[in-house]
């Protein structure tokens, strides 16, 4: 969005809902939450613009954890993703 930082992303393929959190560390978050009674569903990964993980709480509720460590993505006139850009 071009006021603040907040991002607004749409698949086009059937995956359901889905709640990522941006955060300062994806593996660091992911130790924090499990230090905290959460589980690590998906351990850590590479993504084009930093590193994710799948968390779930004691609720059985599944959150995804991203930073953009490698940047931020980057669109062209036509809102299409056309690269990453580092900040």
């Amino acid at each position: 969005m071009p006021e603040d930082d907040s991002e607004i992303v749409l698949y086009t393929e059937s995956r359901g809902e889905e709640i990522d959190i941006l955060v300062d560390s994806a593996d660091d978050a992911a130790r924090s939450f499990e230090s905290a009674g959460g589980e690590v569903v998906v351990q850590p990964f590479d993504i084009r613009i930093g590193r994710c993980a799948v968390v779930k709480d004691p609720w059985g509720n599944e959150l995804v954890l991203l930073d953009n460590s490698k940047g931020r993505l980057v669109t062209d006139e036509g809102f299409n993703v056309v690269g990453v850009k580092k900040e």
